[in-house]
């Protein structure tokens, strides 16, 4: 069930006030996801989270039930385009509901519009329109929200020097990767490295085989200028299997999602540091259903491999097909 452009009320163009965040506060509550996970260069989701409303006896009596409740949904929609820097007049989104007395698979939805042709009133029009002729929705049930927006995004890196306080986030002393260019390549050749010497779907030869490769390319006691050689040797290798340019120095996410593409057994995921945030949180991921895992974190304009099973992160074995021993 999809919006239709005629339902649109005219809520406020501008960003939600605090007037309207403390509204948001007292009659409603967010559980589960909070953040958005880049899963594509231009798209971002936040995955299912539960809406709960409360403390509705003392909505103002000035408008009628469903205002309210559309002006919730309203604020909610709002934040999320805000919280990814978007735009309320050039920013597309998809929203699904997904409510128990629904009973279609696919929920609610608004799809590919932006705030400005649909908003919180919107969703409550589709809402109303189902309620006439089915059980109407209860308000105290279940309703889980998600949520993806469309915004260009790039997370530009090329190679840069990584702060301590960032490698220690990352259960680091000294990056891996070395150098000033291809930071993004030669981090998915290390990772690919890692990956492949831990697999248990790969036989003990291929495992032994990139453990040593793994040490050539990370280990202290190979010299820098042979470490800084092999890995660029290996981000060539990498672009070339992709049809991707060598002399372009610089690389992201649309790039990752092309090298993605390319190597399916293996999920890649992305960690960085958001403000305010004690520990790393995912900005992006593909392949979520493969064996191996490539895990990067990206910081000003630098993508590193690490081991994901540092305390920050803490990836648990069963995640993805390992051996952990052997790490």
């Amino acid at each position: 069930m999809s919006s239709n452009a005629k339902d649109v009320e005219a809520f406020s163009m501008e960003w939600p006030s605090e007037e309207d965040n403390a509204f948001f506060a007292k009659f409603a509550k967010i559980e589960g996801a909070r953040e958005m996970i880049r899963t594509t260069p231009v798209t971002l989701k936040l995955p299912p989270c539960k809406i709960v409303f409360q403390n509705l006896d003392q909505l103002p009596s000035d408008r009628p039930l469903h205002h309210h409740i559309g002006r919730i949904f309203d604020i909610f929609i709002k934040n999320n385009i805000k919280k990814v820097n978007g735009s309320l007049k050039l920013t597309k989104f998809w929203l699904n509901l997904q409510h128990p007395a629904y009973n279609e698979k696919d929920g609610f939805w608004i799809m590919h519009k932006t705030y400005e042709m649909a908003n919180g009133h919107t969703l409550m029009n589709i809402i109303s329109k189902h309620s006439q002729s089915k059980r109407e929705l209860a308000l105290d049930e279940d309703m889980v929200l998600s949520m993806r927006i469309f915004k260009e995004g790039g997370l530009v890196g090329r190679g840069s020097r990584l702060p301590d306080v960032i490698l220690k986030k990352f259960g680091m002393k000294r990056p891996h990767v070395l150098g000033d260019t291809h930071c993004l390549l030669k981090a998915i050749a290390i990772g690919r490295t890692w990956s492949d010497m831990n697999s248990l779907e790969n036989d003990a030869q291929v495992r032994e085989d990139a453990k040593n490769k793994y040490r050539c390319l990370t280990r202290g006691d190979n010299t820098v200028a042979s470490r800084s050689r092999l890995q660029m040797d290996e981000a060539v290798k990498l672009l070339n299997e992709t049809e991707m340019d060598p002399n372009v120095i610089e690389h992201n996410l649309e790039d990752l999602s092309t090298i993605a593409r390319h190597l399916p057994n293996y999920i890649f995921r992305v960690w960085s540091v958001q403000p305010g945030l004690a520990v790393p949180t995912v900005t992006f991921e593909a392949n979520i259903n493969a064996g191996g895992l490539i895990p990067l974190f990206y910081h000003d304009g630098h993508y590193e491999f690490f081991n994901p099973t540092c305390a920050n992160v803490n990836v648990h074995v069963d995640e993805w097909i390992v051996n952990r021993q052997t790490t």
